[in-house]
Protein backbone atom coordinates (compact mmCIF):
# COMPACT_ATOMS: atom_id res chain seq x y z
CA UNK A 1 0.00 0.00 0.00
CA UNK A 2 1.14 3.56 -0.17
CA UNK A 3 3.30 5.27 2.22
CA UNK A 4 3.04 2.47 4.01
CA UNK A 5 6.09 1.04 5.80
CA UNK A 6 6.91 -3.18 6.43
CA UNK A 7 9.36 -4.99 8.77
CA UNK A 8 9.50 -8.62 9.44
CA UNK A 9 11.56 -9.54 12.58
CA UNK A 10 12.26 -12.64 13.79
CA UNK A 11 11.02 -13.53 17.31
CA UNK A 12 11.72 -15.68 20.15
CA UNK A 13 7.63 -16.67 20.27
CA UNK A 14 7.78 -17.81 24.28
CA UNK A 15 9.22 -14.47 25.23
CA UNK A 16 5.58 -12.98 24.25
CA UNK A 17 3.16 -15.71 25.62
CA UNK A 18 2.70 -17.52 22.11
CA UNK A 19 2.05 -21.20 23.51
CA UNK A 20 2.57 -22.86 19.61
CA UNK A 21 5.89 -24.18 20.78
CA UNK A 22 7.94 -22.72 18.22
CA UNK A 23 11.95 -22.12 18.55
CA UNK A 24 11.32 -19.04 16.30
CA UNK A 25 8.12 -16.71 15.23
CA UNK A 26 8.25 -13.58 12.86
CA UNK A 27 6.24 -10.37 13.46
CA UNK A 28 5.87 -7.99 10.60
CA UNK A 29 4.96 -4.31 11.94
CA UNK A 30 3.14 -2.23 9.23
CA UNK A 31 3.19 1.81 9.81
CA UNK A 32 2.19 4.60 7.85
CA UNK A 33 5.29 6.88 6.63
CA UNK A 34 4.35 9.44 9.38
CA UNK A 35 3.23 7.89 12.17
CA UNK A 36 4.59 9.22 14.95
CA UNK A 37 5.61 5.77 16.91
CA UNK A 38 6.75 7.76 20.46
CA UNK A 39 3.21 10.50 20.24
CA UNK A 40 1.59 9.13 23.49
CA UNK A 41 -2.50 9.63 23.45
CA UNK A 42 -5.45 7.95 23.74
CA UNK A 43 -7.23 5.09 20.89
CA UNK A 44 -9.28 8.16 19.41
CA UNK A 45 -6.13 10.18 19.13
CA UNK A 46 -3.47 7.76 18.31
CA UNK A 47 -2.94 7.42 14.17
CA UNK A 48 -1.92 4.26 12.80
CA UNK A 49 -1.63 4.02 8.61
CA UNK A 50 -4.00 6.78 8.65
CA UNK A 51 -6.47 6.20 10.84
CA UNK A 52 -7.36 6.63 14.22
CA UNK A 53 -6.42 3.48 16.65
CA UNK A 54 -10.01 3.44 17.81
CA UNK A 55 -10.71 2.72 14.30
CA UNK A 56 -8.26 0.72 13.44
CA UNK A 57 -9.59 -1.61 16.67
CA UNK A 58 -13.06 -1.49 15.35
CA UNK A 59 -11.83 -2.71 11.53
CA UNK A 60 -9.74 -5.00 13.30
CA UNK A 61 -12.40 -6.65 15.94
CA UNK A 62 -10.33 -5.86 18.68
CA UNK A 63 -11.27 -4.36 21.87
CA UNK A 64 -9.24 -0.79 22.14
CA UNK A 65 -9.07 -1.23 25.70
CA UNK A 66 -6.57 -4.02 25.41
CA UNK A 67 -3.99 -2.61 23.36
CA UNK A 68 -2.12 -0.68 25.86
CA UNK A 69 -1.70 -1.71 29.78
CA UNK A 70 -2.47 1.31 31.17
CA UNK A 71 -5.76 2.11 28.38
CA UNK A 72 -3.48 4.84 26.55
CA UNK A 73 0.11 4.91 25.22
CA UNK A 74 2.09 5.21 21.84
CA UNK A 75 2.61 3.18 18.82
CA UNK A 76 5.76 1.60 20.24
CA UNK A 77 3.41 0.29 23.08
CA UNK A 78 0.47 -0.54 21.18
CA UNK A 79 -0.60 -4.37 20.77
CA UNK A 80 -1.02 -4.71 17.19
CA UNK A 81 0.80 -7.00 15.49
CA UNK A 82 0.28 -10.70 15.22
CA UNK A 83 2.72 -13.47 15.79
CA UNK A 84 3.51 -16.04 13.12
CA UNK A 85 5.24 -19.25 12.25
CA UNK A 86 6.71 -18.10 9.07
CA UNK A 87 7.57 -14.73 7.35
CA UNK A 88 5.22 -15.11 4.78
CA UNK A 89 2.21 -16.18 7.30
CA UNK A 90 3.64 -12.90 9.11
CA UNK A 91 3.53 -10.40 6.41
CA UNK A 92 -0.04 -11.93 5.21
CA UNK A 93 -1.43 -11.51 8.34
CA UNK A 94 0.01 -8.03 9.11
CA UNK A 95 -1.68 -6.87 5.17
CA UNK A 96 -4.92 -8.09 6.56
CA UNK A 97 -5.03 -6.65 9.74
CA UNK A 98 -4.01 -3.44 8.19
CA UNK A 99 -6.72 -4.08 5.46
CA UNK A 100 -9.27 -4.65 8.21
CA UNK A 101 -7.92 -1.21 10.57
CA UNK A 102 -8.55 0.85 7.02
CA UNK A 103 -11.80 -0.53 5.97
CA UNK A 104 -14.75 0.04 7.63
CA UNK A 105 -17.40 -2.80 8.22
CA UNK A 106 -14.89 -5.55 6.83
CA UNK A 107 -16.29 -8.72 9.32
CA UNK A 108 -12.52 -9.51 10.17
CA UNK A 109 -12.24 -11.65 12.74
CA UNK A 110 -8.32 -12.35 12.64
CA UNK A 111 -7.47 -11.06 15.69
CA UNK A 112 -8.68 -13.69 17.71
CA UNK A 113 -6.69 -16.25 18.52
CA UNK A 114 -3.40 -14.56 18.08
CA UNK A 115 -0.70 -13.28 19.82
CA UNK A 116 -0.94 -9.56 19.05
CA UNK A 117 2.47 -7.71 20.56
CA UNK A 118 3.94 -4.04 20.35
CA UNK A 119 6.78 -3.10 18.58
CA UNK A 120 8.70 -2.78 21.97
CA UNK A 121 7.81 -6.09 22.72
CA UNK A 122 8.83 -7.83 19.67
CA UNK A 123 12.20 -5.62 19.59
CA UNK A 124 13.16 -7.00 23.25
CA UNK A 125 12.09 -10.46 21.95
CA UNK A 126 14.35 -10.78 18.66
CA UNK A 127 16.03 -13.94 17.64
CA UNK A 128 19.06 -12.30 16.67
CA UNK A 129 20.83 -15.34 15.66
CA UNK A 130 17.89 -15.80 12.95
CA UNK A 131 17.47 -12.49 11.63
CA UNK A 132 21.19 -12.87 11.46
CA UNK A 133 20.89 -15.94 9.67
CA UNK A 134 17.93 -14.33 7.09
CA UNK A 135 20.82 -11.55 6.75
CA UNK A 136 23.21 -13.73 5.44
CA UNK A 137 20.87 -15.84 2.99
CA UNK A 138 19.65 -11.99 1.38
CA UNK A 139 23.18 -10.95 1.29
CA UNK A 140 24.03 -14.10 -0.71
CA UNK A 141 21.03 -13.93 -2.79
CA UNK A 142 22.18 -10.44 -4.28
CA UNK A 143 25.80 -11.53 -4.40
CA UNK A 144 24.54 -14.27 -6.70
CA UNK A 145 22.65 -11.91 -9.16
Amino acid sequence: PPAIFLHTLAVVPSMLGDKRGAEVGYVTHILGVHDNIKAKGGASDTMWAGVTLEKACEGMAIDPSTIWEKGQGSLWDARLFPVASSRQESARLSLSFLAAATQAGSGFQGAQGNTLVSLKQSLDAKHATAQLAHRKEVLGKMDAS
